[in-house]
């Protein structure tokens, strides 16, 4: 349910082995808190439908972490600065909350075996004194009896003390021990989502028809081809293709608005994955985490065997699931399904930009579309001065200044994307196709118009 936050906290030891189960269960959650995902700068990891914020190995010793969050709730990286130490790894990361301030969650991991001084915890939550919602959640490595432990450690009592001083409420036990079991942290906020501007009106196969003859009806009420005032013929014309549009949807989807977007996120495990492959992987984490507890040749033998034992699984197991999906492709499967099936067959995981570098990038992206690099500044301003310009140049195509004919307009139309966007006119190739020939005459003529005036609408 949106109406309350959900937070999923986990130790993966390694998150590559341990990304199908973490698929699998994704989408129930808001936020994932992930330890020791092993992940260099290098290595690339997102999960579709979730913005990444990680905090990759960089130093020997490391073992990463990760926190993500749906991408469809506003959230941001909190940079702290002056806050560290070698035996802590963390990242902080606001989210923006609906009905109260926003929450800061701290993701932390504890090396064991370092000692953390209290100053360090001191400094990090003076750092977030001004944040009404905290929640410091991850693998602290501290130990003490006041959360369940059977044993004390220099670090549980000093996370003791800080808990005291602090006046922070704990909400979990230590009662399972170190088995990196998952938690969930359920809290009654709800999250504030992006809103998504919506303009563009859906026309669908069964609305082509009705709005040809109703297109077709209002041939009579063009406005007539003479007068100075083209941009207000243009207007008219415009708005009569909208208002037929429009009559198919409700009151209030008519105008362009402004709307809270909440993505319902698919099921992101691979179709090939089942329990087979799931007890192969848990075999061979059983196996690691044996060998490390206690070294030694028959235990380094079998965490061998386990290894190779789950990757062939896992081929075995994903060629099988190939098949099935070709058998079951037959003439009526739809090409769209088809390549949706076969991307997921292929690890297609690609490095995601934080939010800051993703926006970026598309502004960059935008700016070189706009400005390319073969376009130059010493532009004329006027039409008079562009026909001067051509009439000095021998090289200018005269060809150029000739009026638009009904075959060029209608190769420029079947040669466009019907599935792209429209501008803020609303109006679409979809609405295009379905003008009567009265109606693109009379937009070709207003064409000619604008190009030989040179005045262009908004």
């Amino acid at each position: 349910s949106h109406k309350h936050f959900s937070i999923f906290q986990w130790n993966s030891y390694g998150i590559r082995s341990g990304l199908p189960s973490l698929l699998s269960i994704a989408k129930d959650y808001h936020v994932l808190c992930i330890q020791e995902t092993l992940l260099k700068n290098n290595n690339a990891f997102n999960i579709k439908g979730f913005n990444a914020y990680r905090k990759d190995i960089t130093h020997p010793g490391d073992r990463d972490l990760c926190t993500l969050v749906r991408a469809d709730i506003k959230s941001e990286l909190v940079v702290l600065q002056n806050t560290e130490h070698p035996s802590v790894e963390f990242n902080v990361v606001r989210i923006e909350c609906l009905t109260s301030e926003p929450v800061i969650i701290v993701n932390v991991y504890r090396h064991p075996g370092q000692r953390t001084p209290a100053s360090f915890f001191r400094s990090l939550l003076n750092s977030l004194q001004g944040y009404k919602n905290l929640i410091i959640l991850g693998d602290l490595n501290a130990h003490h009896p006041a959360w369940g432990s059977r044993t004390y450690s220099n670090s549980g009592r000093t996370l003791h003390q800080i808990i005291g001083e602090y006046d922070i409420t704990k909400t979990n036990s230590d009662t399972l021990g170190s088995d990196h079991f998952p938690v969930i942290t359920t809290i009654g906020i709800q999250a504030c989502f992006k809103k998504k501007f919506y303009y563009k009106i859906p026309v669908s196969k069964e609305m082509c028809q009705d709005l040809f003859r109703i297109l077709l009806s209002t041939t009579k009420d063009l406005p007539a081809q003479v007068g100075d005032d083209l941009l207000g013929r243009y207007d008219a014309f415009t708005n009569n293709i909208l208002e037929a549009a429009r009559s198919f949807l409700p009151e209030s989807k008519r105008l362009p608005r402004t709307s809270v977007q909440i993505k319902k996120l698919a099921d992101l495990i691979p179709p090939w994955w089942n329990e087979i492959c799931s007890k192969a992987v848990r075999d061979r984490k059983k196996a690691i985490r044996e060998f490390l507890s206690a070294p030694s040749e028959e235990n380094h033998q079998e965490f061998r065997r386990a290894r190779l034992n789950c990757a062939r699984v896992l081929l075995e197991q994903k060629r099988r699931g190939w098949r099935n999906l070709v058998n079951g492709f037959n003439a009526r499967t739809p090409t769209s399904q088809i390549w949706a099936l076969i991307k997921s067959f292929k690890r297609r995981a690609s490095q995601q930009d934080s939010p800051q570098q993703e926006h970026t990038r598309i502004a960059l992206e935008a700016i070189s579309k706009l400005c390319p690099p073969s376009s130059f500044c010493n532009r004329s301003k006027t039409l008079t001065d562009m026909k001067s310009e051509d009439e000095k140049n021998t090289s200018t195509h005269t060809g150029l200044d000739d009026p638009l004919t009904m075959s060029e307009y209608r190769r420029a139309k079947i040669s466009s994307r019907k599935n792209s966007a429209p501008r803020l006119d609303q109006i679409c190739y979809e609405m295009l196709d379905q003008l009567p020939m009265e109606h693109e005459t009379y937009l070709l003529s207003m064409f000619n118009e604008i190009f030989s005036r040179g005045t262009f609408p908004d």
